[in-house]
C-alpha cells in the first residue's frame, strides 16, 4: 500500500518489476489544535504552512492567532504523507524541515494534535472526519471529497497498491475486492472513500 509512486532509488535496489496498481485518491489535511482553530486559524496560506515548517514561523501571533509557541508535527522520513507534504508544499521531497515532533503514522499526528492546546501538523483525509482536529482553508480552499477529486486542493495526492512483478492469485483477488463493490461499502461504513473517490490506505 503505498501514497506515492516508487521511486527511481527503489528501483534501483529492488529491481524494476513493480507493479503499479491504481486505487484512488486521498487529501492531505493541515490540522490544527481545536483551541487554535477556535481562535481563529480556520485558513493559512500554503506560504505560511512553508513558514512554519521551515522554523521561520514559531508563534501562532504571528499568523493572526493567540501568543502561543507552534508546536509543529511532522511524518517520519520514508512516509508518502510526509513526501507528499514536503514536495507540495516544501517544494523538494528531499527538503529539511524544522518540526518540533516527528510522528509514526497519521495517527499518532492526530493524537498528537488532540493533546496539544497549540498543534499543527499533516494527516490523510480519513483523519479529520470525526472533529476531533480541526483542518484549515489552504489557500482558500477547503479540503472535501469533491475538491480532492478534480485537483483544487493543492495537498492532493493518488493512492496505489504495488505488487512485486505480477501479482499472484490471492493478491489480484484481493485488489478486485478492495475496488469492487464490496470493499467499497466496508470502505464507506468506516467513513472511507475509494476508487475514483478517496481512500485512506495508511
Amino acid at each position: 500500500m503505498a501514497s506515492r509512486e516508487v521511486t527511481a532509488d527503489e528501483k534501483k535496489k529492488y529491481g524494476d518489476k513493480f507493479q503499479q496498481f491504481d486505487l484512488g485518491y486521498d487529501g492531505v489535511c493541515i490540522a490544527v489544535s481545536k483551541q487554535i482553530y477556535d481562535a481563529g486559524i480556520t485558513k493559512l496560506t500554503k506560504d505560511q504552512v512553508k513558514e512554519i515548517y521551515a522554523g521561520n514561523i514559531t508563534n501562532w501571533k504571528q499568523v493572526g492567532g493567540p501568543d502561543k509557541e507552534i508546536f509543529s508535527i511532522a511524518r517520519e522520513q520514508g512516509s508518502g504523507t510526509r513526501d507528499t507534504f514536503n514536495e507540495l508544499i516544501m517544494g523538494s521531497t528531499k527538503a529539511e524541515t524544522k518540526e518540533s515532533t516527528v510522528a509514526q503514522g497519521s495517527a499518532e499526528v492526530k493524537t498528537s494534535i488532540v493533546g496539544s492546546d497549540k498543534a499543527i501538523g499533516y494527516v490523510g483525509f480519513s483523519y479529520i472526519q470525526d472533529d476531533a482536529i480541526k483542518a484549515v482553508v489552504l489557500d482558500g480552499v477547503m479540503p472535501t471529497i469533491q475538491s480532492i477529486k478534480d485537483g483544487s486542493y493543492l495537498l492532493h495526492r493518488h493512492l496505489y497498491f504495488y505488487t512485486f512483478g505480477d501479482p499472484k492469485p490471492g493478491a489480484k483477488v484481493f485488489i478486485g475486492f478492495v475496488t469492487g463493490k464490496d470493499g467499497q461499502k466496508i470502505a464507506q461504513k468506516t467513513g472511507l472513500y475509494l476508487y475514483k473517490l478517496v481512500f485512506q490506505l495508511f
